[in-house]
């Protein structure tokens, strides 16, 4: 009886280490390794709205009068931060234009006004185009703010990408795009 004993208590023994090690791989595999850093808290860290820096002879000089107006009205609004008025002027401004045509400068502002008011889509449309624009300076920052945006939807990869073409390209911004590069791509176990 004494031997029986032993045996059945070995083998639960074995029965318990099992389940104690499949608990341990499945705890685990649930757990880690995760981000070390949330997208959405970058954004809020690294995220400002830009200040005002427009200079309307950039781009816009070619424009037609009414359009110029509504560029002003819209820039005063942005200063202003009411930012629904400046997203409304400013597209309103640039409504009928070619991409091409698009001072890079009012995309910029118009992109940012739009996250302002929560339009995530239309602004990520809008500073694409911007960060294609031929105006280097706001097509950098246009860039940076992009790259934003991806983090403030989660777009973990959308914002590693274009944080490694800002930081590739050495101008504005390389060294905050590098900096949250490395954040981005940090990971813990728990």
């Amino acid at each position: 009886i004494e031997q029986r004993t032993l045996k059945r208590a070995s083998g639960i023994r074995r029965l318990a280490a099992a389940a104690v090690a499949v608990a341990a791989v499945i705890a685990v595999a649930g757990v880690g390794p995760r981000h070390r850093y949330d997208a959405g808290k970058l954004y809020d860290e690294y995220y400002s709205v830009p200040a005002y820096d427009y200079s309307p002879s950039r781009g816009c000089a070619e424009l037609p009068a009414e359009q110029q107006e509504l560029v002003r009205r819209g820039m005063d609004f942005y200063r202003s931060t009411d930012y629904p008025a400046a997203a409304e002027a400013l597209g309103e401004a640039l409504e009928g234009l070619e991409p091409g045509d698009m001072p890079g400068g009012t995309m910029l502002y118009y992109g940012v006004s739009l996250i302002e008011t929560g339009k995530y889509d239309d602004a990520a449309a809008v500073l694409s185009m911007a960060a294609a624009s031929d105006d280097r300076g706001y097509a950098d920052e246009a860039q940076w703010y992009l790259a934003m945006l991806h983090m403030k939807k989660g777009d973990r990869r959308e914002a590693r990408d274009m944080l490694g073409r800002i930081a590739g390209g050495g101008r504005f911004y390389a060294a905050q795009a590098t900096e949250l590069m490395d954040k981005l791509k940090e990971r813990r176990w728990f």
